[in-house]
């Protein structure tokens, strides 16, 4: 075997080896994700099921509370954004 061939199965073993581990990170993140997603799901029907229990005005003041809390998604976009800028320039 050459040194050129050498070289190039010695590159695609490790191209192999780092799609192995990156799949495997991939899906342990997801996972996890699949669990925090879960979680969100549960707490976001839990609040509807105890805001529909109030009077109608009290719902009225809640529902309007929580479009607030929930617009905040754009402040952890921006977040995440942000650090997956820095996660690329670090590498």
């Amino acid at each position: 075997m050459t040194k050129a061939e050498e070289k190039t199965k010695e590159l695609k073993d490790k191209s192999i080896e780092a799609t192995v581990i990156g799949t495997q990170t991939n899906a342990r993140d997801i996972q996890a994700l699949g669990i925090h997603a879960d979680n969100v799901v549960l707490v976001y029907e839990r609040i509807m099921f105890e805001i529909e229990r109030e009077e109608y005005e009290t719902q009225k003041n809640l529902l309007t509370g929580y479009k607030k809390l929930l617009e905040q998604v754009n402040v952890i976009d921006s977040k995440l954004s942000l650090v997956k800028r820095l996660k690329d320039i670090s590498k």
